[in-house]
């Protein structure tokens, strides 16, 4: 407290990506902040996920903008984080080749003008004799490819832990702690209550990812999220590992900074089970990319539910009809990307500037 003022206190409700990067974003700004999460941090997709940081691959059109701005915000966050003294997150650029064969039609062409348009992202073409240079085992089935360069990746569940040491050392407070309920007056949230007792709030963010039920019963609101259960398959290669990622249609193989190499899908199915029909597929996919990955150990299955919405469009919005109470969700498969954005536009909701809402109009 300065000068006799009051900080404003705000409680977060979560402990994935969104709800880290909320935290630190708010105590930068001198909130006293209380982050609760009811298991380990990163503990769900925030730590499950190839972590990749790419505005470009697979982002819907209207989604586009947001995706750069929110590219644009990570730049920040990472010399904010860097200057707070924070560990190391696993930051590495990307190199990927999105690959073709004889008859594909995969708009590589699109994606091409993309990445000349975008500052700071490029691409050139490969025909099969680059391609065989750079990975000698690929299937012959592989005719060329476009690589791309400009993304980077991140190590997610280290990013999230990051965000959260930050959030400490900007003053907040990190509770191992479930919410079990809220205290209201009037149109504001005075109170979330835990098992340990309550915590007085002058404002709350709900960021608790596809596990919405009891943020819609406690404030009789409609959140737009649902789960996609997303799926990796973690190999240690035989020999050596990749140089680069590899996507042909809709397999992916991702480097990592260990030397391992993930494979990725996302289900559509809501708290899909880790079924071996899908560990299957993935092996098998991967294994027409690169066929010598048929042998590779298996080192890990790694699966978790992400919080979709339509168009993957991000939520960062006042809950209609609530004064003092926030929803930062969303964002599926771009949620690492997008945090930066959401914990933005939080930051200005709460402090009544004149930011626009995400994925407000959704929420009835």
């Amino acid at each position: 407290m300065q000068g006799g003022i009051q900080p404003r206190r705000v409680v977060v409700v979560g402990g994935g990506v969104m709800g880290c990067a909320v935290a630190a974003e708010l105590a930068k700004t001198g909130c006293a902040v209380t982050l609760l999460e009811r298991d380990d941090l990163a503990g769900q997709a925030s730590g499950r996920n190839a972590g990749k940081l790419n505005p470009l691959y697979a982002t819907p059109s209207n989604l586009l903008p947001l995706a750069l701005e929110a590219f644009s915000a990570h730049a920040g966050l990472r010399t904010e984080l860097a200057t707070a003294g924070c560990g190391d997150f696993g930051l590495q650029p990307v190199i990927r080749i999105f690959l073709r064969g004889e008859t594909d039609k995969d708009g590589l062409e699109a994606l091409e003008a993309l990445h000349a348009r975008t500052p700071g992202f490029s691409s050139k073409w490969l025909d099969r004799s680059d391609l065989r240079q750079l990975e000698p085992r690929l299937t012959h089935a592989v005719t060329g490819g476009l690589l791309t360069e400009g993304a980077l990746s991140v190590d997610g569940q280290a990013f999230t832990c990051c965000l959260a040491q930050a959030a400490s050392k900007f003053g907040a407070t990190v509770l191992r702690e479930a919410a079990v309920g809220v205290s209201v007056a009037a149109d504001r949230v005075t109170q979330v209550r835990t098992c340990q007792g309550p915590i007085e709030c002058d404002d709350v963010v709900f960021a608790t990812g596809p596990w919405i039920a009891d943020l819609q019963s406690w404030l009789g609101v409609t959140v737009p999220v649902r789960a996609s259960w997303g799926a990796l398959l973690v190999l240690r290669p035989a020999k050596s590992g990749l140089g680069c990622d590899l996507t042909w249609g809709p397999t992916s193989l991702h480097r990592r900074s260990d030397g391992l190499v993930s494979i990725g899908a996302m289900e559509p199915n809501p708290g899909a089970p880790a079924a071996r029909e899908t560990w299957e597929r993935l092996r098998s996919g991967g294994a027409a990319l690169l066929p010598e990955l048929a042998h590779w150990a298996i080192v890990d299955r790694i699966a978790a539910d992400r919080p979709m919405t339509e168009g993957n469009t991000p939520i960062a919005a006042r809950a209609p009809g609530w004064a003092n109470a926030y929803v930062a969700n969303g964002g599926g498969s771009k949620g690492l990307l997008l945090s930066a954005l959401v914990a933005q536009r939080i930051r200005g909701l709460v402090a009544g500037d004149p930011v626009e809402a995400l994925g407000g109009d959704l929420m009835a």
